[in-house]
């Protein structure tokens, strides 16, 4: 439709009555908030009295002949695995630090009723 001059006429809807319930709602936020307060003061708990010094603990690497000893099963690769009963320690060299490295873990055996689908030689992971 258009008015005068040839404008279109924009009909805006009538605005929203103030109910008794929309008039209260600013009191019943002011009220709401006003409950909250900022942080309280709490007393840090003492630290109880120590008694006795613990032993010294030092962050320093321990030697090569101390942490791989003659005990110590040794296979040579792309980087040394020494086993030393049930722990496991890698010998990076310095030339391979900070280079990317596929590992792929392979399946030796499986037993005959696993699946159709998976047998020895498989890929398991890729990291």
């Amino acid at each position: 439709m258009c008015g005068p001059g040839g404008f279109a006429r924009l009909s805006f809807p009538r605005p929203i009555r103030p109910t008794p319930v929309l008039r209260l709602l600013p009191l019943a936020l002011l009220v709401a908030l006003a409950g909250c307060t900022g942080p309280s003061q709490v007393a840090e708990p003492t630290p109880p009295a120590r008694t006795a010094s613990p032993a010294k603990k030092t962050d320093a690497p321990k030697p090569y002949a101390e942490v791989i000893t003659d005990e110590a099963v040794t296979q040579r690769g792309l980087f040394g695995v020494h086993t030393l009963g049930d722990k496991l320690f890698f010998e990076i060299p310095d030339s391979l630090m900070s280079r990317e490295m596929l590992a792929v873990s392979r399946i030796a055996q499986t037993p005959a009723d696993l699946s159709p689908f998976t047998n020895a030689g498989s890929k398991t992971a890729e990291q």
